[in-house]
């Protein structure tokens, strides 16, 4: 899946079910790639964030959320008790994983 696809896709899953959170996470997993995290704001679609982990081989749901929180965002936490998500992220095609967040300021005080 092309990247501008996959963050059409991540801007669609967070209007339609996580409407609350101002930005969405998405985690690229490109076979061959390294891992990327990347924060977008959901209002401007501007990236706010990105985070290469190339010493990962897979997707790692808590620890990608530890990267995003050490930069300021955590995941929504509604998103937590979706069936479908761990540690708040979902699936997004074979190629990418999907996160509703907020600012850490926002949601701690």
């Amino acid at each position: 899946m092309a990247a501008m696809e996959e963050l059409e896709d991540a801007v669609a899953l967070a209007a339609a079910g996580i409407a609350a959170a101002p930005f969405v996470g998405v985690a690229s997993c490109v076979s061959g790639r390294p891992i990327s995290l990347v924060v977008l704001d959901l209002v401007t679609l501007e990236v706010k964030v990105r985070i290469d982990v190339p010493g990962w081989n897979e997707f790692r749901p808590s620890t990608a959320g530890a990267r995003l929180i050490e930069r300021g965002y955590m995941a929504l936490p509604q998103a937590h008790y979706e069936p479908d998500a761990a540690a708040g992220w979902r699936r997004l095609g074979d190629s990418a994983y999907v996160v509703p967040l907020v600012p850490v300021s926002v949601a701690v005080g």
